[in-house]
């Protein structure tokens, strides 16, 4: 496995694909190929039929048919998904690299200014006026959550990832590297279905409407920090490890099954880094819109509601604490520690939730934002039988 992902999607092509692996043999690269081919695809034998000339690692992914923006979006979850690609390459299989070292280049003109880049070249069509094939860094795409804004089908995608990146100002055109797009546009090919399929969709207007209201949050979300996904288990359930799989987001994993303070432990430590995180407990699940909705609030401190006996409860399950927060309150967790009841001795982490979010932070003057979600949860009960929730 290389640290660069390509997201490859086709269709009724086998052609062009074949083309694309003579390319690569002449100009080789380090990296991992994510190609998307549709169901009722009726070439996709002939595709697989020149994997023999594949030089590079490819992962197949088959599934009905979408529009362009909705494949390209799950291919980037797929890909972010391994925590080893750090550069995620996006190209049409009507283009062709014609430059040595092309993808080499590319990627270090992506990663070279820090952790946002985005880097395209020379398609010898429209040239610097338009990224038709890019290269970005792994926390620019985490960031902004997809490679095709919401609602975009085909067209306009690379015009507003070139808004994004040129107005955040790590944009990077090589006029030196050439990939060449093979359009009909250029009289390079001939007009097929694919190409066709695009008017169906009036993504000029999706463009349009997006510049006046989207645009402003992808700037913030990926110019704004990304924070920390911290995972405290003891027992991983299967439905939380499948949420947190659909983020495609690196995580943290933090047991704390060895001792009764442990997680009293790892929350003082998350504190005192002052980084702020999102936290997500080992018997919860809910969704990537639920889990993206509360860590990219503008608030502080966030909190979603949980199932919890026969009502929901805004516990620990899924919360998100600011590094404004931390560093107003930054001896929450020495005042949580010294906290005990009845049935509960200090630190213990049974009570860490109602000791910390309804004592000392609203004692401190924080005001939780509580989502308007119910996230799932696989316990309705108090799992060491401290008391019976009615």
């Amino acid at each position: 496995m290389h640290n660069v992902a390509l997201l490859l999607p086709s269709r009724g092509r086998p052609g062009n694909f074949y083309r694309l692996l003579q390319a690569f043999s002449d100009f080789p690269g380090d990296f991992d190929i994510f190609l998307r081919l549709d169901d009722d695809d009726p070439t996709a034998p002939q595709y697989l039929a020149n994997f023999g000339l594949l030089k590079n690692v490819c992962y197949l992914r088959t599934g009905p048919r979408k529009p362009l923006g909705e494949l390209l979006n799950d291919l980037l979850k797929d890909a972010l998904r391994e925590w080893s690609y750090q550069a995620i390459m996006v190209m049409g299989d009507d283009q062709v690299p014609r430059t040595a070292k092309w993808s080499e280049e590319l990627v270090a003109s992506a990663t070279g200014a820090g952790d946002l880049g985005l880097a395209y070249p020379n398609d010898l069509l429209q040239g610097p006026r338009l990224a038709t094939m890019i290269v970005g860094t792994r926390s620019f795409f985490e960031r902004l959550g997809y490679v095709a804004p919401p609602g975009f089908a085909h067209q306009f995608i690379d015009n507003a990832l070139m808004d994004i990146a040129g107005e955040l100002g790590c944009l990077h055109y090589r006029e030196d590297i050439v990939v060449e797009h093979m359009h009909p546009g250029a009289g390079k090919a001939q007009m097929d279905a694919t190409y066709e399929r695009q008017s169906d969709f009036d993504d000029e207007s999706t463009y349009r409407d997006w510049c006046l209201s989207g645009k402003p949050l992808g700037l913030m979300r990926v110019a704004s920090e990304m924070l920390p996904v911290v995972c405290a288990f003891t027992s991983l359930r299967p439905e939380t490890l499948e949420s947190l799989e659909s983020l495609g987001r690196r995580i943290q994993m933090a047991y704390v099954g060895d001792r009764d303070n442990a997680y009293c432990d790892l929350l003082r430590a998350l504190w005192k880094d002052g980084r702020g995180f999102v936290l997500v407990e080992h018997d919860v699940f809910f969704t990537p819109e639920q889990f993206e909705e509360i860590a990219n609030c503008e608030h502080d401190w966030c909190g979603a509601n949980t199932p919890y006996g026969n009502s929901v409860y805004p516990g620990l399950g899924l919360a998100k604490f600011s590094p404004a927060l931390l560093a107003r309150t930054p001896d929450a967790m020495e005042q949580v520690a010294l906290i005990e009841d009845d049935t509960h001795p200090k630190e213990h982490w049974c009570r860490l939730d109602a000791w910390l979010q309804w004592r000392v932070l609203p004692t401190l003057g924080e005001t939780r934002h509580i989502h308007d979600m119910t996230i799932g949860h696989t316990h309705t009960q108090p799992s060491h039988g401290c008391c019976v929730i009615s």
